[in-house]
């Protein structure tokens, strides 16, 4: 089995932008495999080049603003050939696994999975839509753990 890395993204203070530390929370709970690390952020940043260089799988779960509330989809990120050399607020993905390569040597399988959220609002819980979403979510990286 590989090492894989869990990332949940987001803000839990912002309902459904806290997607991914609600998937983060339950699979903590429920997870037994050491080899599966589950971690939370707030943003992409660029220390969690240093947590992905360690996995040979990461697997990053965050609300999205575009789909229809609900909608999960999952992405596999290849890293960025050319990146901006900025540590800016708006990290993307594929930079952020470019610098793993750069700086650790290291370019684990990458994978997003993301959530259409319904409202960002100010709020703890989740929306109806995207509490719906999460048992496939969970499942999801269940699989992507698995393989």
């Amino acid at each position: 089995m590989r090492r894989t890395l869990v990332v949940g993204c987001g803000n839990p203070l912002r309902q459904d932008d806290g997607l991914g530390w609600t998937a983060a929370a339950q699979l903590s709970d429920e997870n037994t495999n050491p080899l599966v690390k589950i971690i939370t952020c707030e943003q992409l940043n660029p220390e969690l080049a240093t947590e992905m260089s360690e996995a040979d799988r990461v697997i990053i779960v965050d609300a999205s603003t575009i789909g229809h509330a609900g909608q999960v989809k999952v992405e596999k990120v290849m890293p960025n050939n050319s990146p901006t050399r900025t540590m800016s607020h708006e990290l993307q993905l594929a930079t952020l696994l470019t610098y793993a390569g750069e700086l650790y040597h290291s370019s684990p399988e990458t994978f997003i999975i993301t959530v259409s959220g319904e409202s960002f609002g100010y709020g703890d819980q989740l929306t109806p839509a995207v509490s719906g979403a999460l048992k496939k979510t969970l499942q999801t990286i269940q699989t992507l753990v698995n393989e």
